[in-house]
């Protein structure tokens, strides 16, 4: 466990739910009874949401002993994080301290699975495997989309974000990513799945479009191969569904991807609002927590937005715009979008900003863009209003403001660590600086990439 104990913040709280130090060398020990194998055994299969039974009986008992561990930190750590974190709209934060706690024992918790994977091996316990999966990327997800600004991306530099990165980078080699995706068992596609909330902020933070390509292309096998489109009434299924919606297809988008993110869209049985509608639906009735981040009339809106930008909302979408609120109703519906999701998801003035740029709109675009700017403090959102701003100035020949607002774009995503997003700011000031942007000024907003 030293990797992740050294990956933790040194100014870690004594408070902290369930510290590294917790967990003694004789740890396997108080596991070797028959009843505590029986408390493992009970505690690792309780959080499956799978029809019949689970049997570990046959698991090593040292990882029946990790596991219990580590279901006893995420549950001791996210109660805590439940307690610290402020109801939507709150002003008020918890302090870094208060974070770091709570991060070092999720942490641990990870160390912990990570451990219990490597004692079982996916082939001989992929029940087992999928659930500790689950859960290290649902805890890690949980801890990095914080209100504080101490997420993927979403915060100032220093420890809360060295935290946070260290912690994405942990799951990432805890996991190898070309291994997330098994053929051969029923349950396995969960591990894939529910990785998808890292794929983007990977992606963003260090990856490439070929490891989008790829999880695209696993994604829609995935979809094809379970007949994911058929089962409207597995909540289940949606929560997957979700995870690979707001996070990896608004990386695509955010990348100018939306032939990619349209053909994903296609697969998930989405290219339809009603897809997404019954979604929402669905979840709600089974209180899913997603559901309490967002309404019905954010979630819709969302919607209408992505399948817009990927040309998969009606034809009429074009010639009658209502369907797009007023710039008053988008920053009001914005206060209390995803407050607590970082993780490369854009907000509502951003995706609106891409539909109006798209639509030919530009001044309102600009507009909307220059009036969000000052209160968006998640840094994707911030960096891509900053690159349609200088897209929207490139069009109009003001070529030395749009290589100001790229460059700046640029400067904020390099602060951050959002290679994908720096480096799609250094091709537009190529662009503007070889005159690219009078060619682009005559291309027709539909045909163009963004």
């Amino acid at each position: 466990m030293s990797d992740y104990e050294n990956d933790s913040d040194s100014n870690s709280d004594s408070s902290a739910p369930l510290s590294p130090s917790s967990y003694s060398s004789n740890l396997y020990d108080s596991f070797s009874s028959t009843k505590s194998r029986q408390d493992a055994s009970f505690l690792a299969s309780e959080g499956l949401h799978f029809e019949g039974s689970v049997d570990l009986d046959d698991a090593p008992p040292d990882a029946l002993a990790l596991v219990s561990n580590a279901i006893k930190a995420r549950k001791n750590a996210l109660t805590f994080l439940g307690a610290l974190s402020p109801s939507p709209g709150s002003v008020s934060s918890p302090s870094e301290p208060e974070y770091a706690s709570c991060r070092e024992a999720l942490i641990s918790s990870l160390g912990l699975m990570k451990e219990a994977i490597s004692l079982c091996g996916s082939k001989t316990y992929p029940v087992l495997n999928s659930y500790l999966t689950f859960h290290t990327f649902h805890n890690v997800a949980l801890t990095l989309s914080h209100p504080n600004g101490l997420g993927l991306g979403d915060g100032v530099p220093g420890k809360g974000e060295a935290a946070g990165l260290a912690l994405l980078l942990a799951a990432v080699k805890a996991y190898d990513f070309d291994k997330m995706f098994s053929t051969t068992k029923q349950y396995d596609h969960i591990d894939y799945f529910l990785s998808g909330i890292w794929t983007g902020a990977a992606v963003l933070k260090g990856g490439s479009l070929e490891m989008l390509k790829k999880y695209r292309a696993k994604t829609i096998t995935s979809f094809q191969k379970l007949s994911i489109r058929s089962h409207y009434d597995y909540s289940q299924i949606y929560l997957e569904c979700l995870f690979i919606v707001f996070c990896p297809l608004q990386t695509m988008v955010a990348l100018g991807e939306t032939s990619m993110a349209g053909s994903l869209l296609k697969a998930m049985g989405f290219d339809e609002l009603d897809g997404f509608l019954i979604t929402y639906d669905v979840l709600e009735r089974n209180e899913y927590q997603f559901m309490s981040l967002l309404t019905r009339e954010q979630f819709e809106l969302t919607v209408k937005l992505l399948l817009f930008l990927c040309d998969e909302l009606d034809a009429n979408s074009r010639t009658d715009q209502s369907w797009i609120p007023s710039d008053k109703k988008v920053i009001e519906l914005n206060a209390t979008y995803l407050t607590r999701v970082g993780c490369s998801v854009l907000d509502l003035p951003c995706l609106v900003c891409l539909a109006y740029e798209k639509l030919g709109r530009y001044d309102d675009a600009e507009n909307l863009a220059d009036s969000s700017l000052p209160s968006t403090e998640k840094s994707v959102p911030k960096i891509v209003l900053r690159l349609i701003m200088g897209r929207v100035l490139s069009r109009k020949g003001a070529t030395g403001e749009a290589v100001d607002s790229f460059n700046s774009a640029s400067s904020e995503a390099e602060e951050k660590g959002l290679k994908m997003l720096a480096e799609l700011g250094g091709k537009e000031v190529e662009k503007c600086n070889s005159g690219k942007d009078v060619k682009r000024n005559r291309l027709n907003s539909g045909e163009s990439k963004w």
